[in-house]
């Protein structure tokens, strides 16, 4: 997996990445949630990635993989 370092209030990058000082991780798993609830996945959609940016985090959805359910 690769590591996205954002900056916030003009921060350097490299005053970032130190990792010292009061730091709070969390996982992803825990994330995908809420981001689901902003972006309103449909049953058949799934999260393939996120793109951060400073401004933003984009999210890469489609469909998901599987055998389709036959109509009556």
């Amino acid at each position: 997996m690769n590591t996205v370092t954002v900056s916030f209030n003009d921060t350097p990058l490299q005053e970032v990445e130190k990792m010292d000082g009061v730091i709070s991780a969390f996982s992803w798993d825990s994330m995908l949630p809420t981001i689901t609830q902003f972006v309103r996945l449909r049953p058949d959609e799934v999260i393939d990635g996120l793109i951060v940016s400073e401004s933003d985090i984009k999210v890469k959805i489609s469909r998901k993989k599987g055998r389709k359910s036959k109509r009556a």
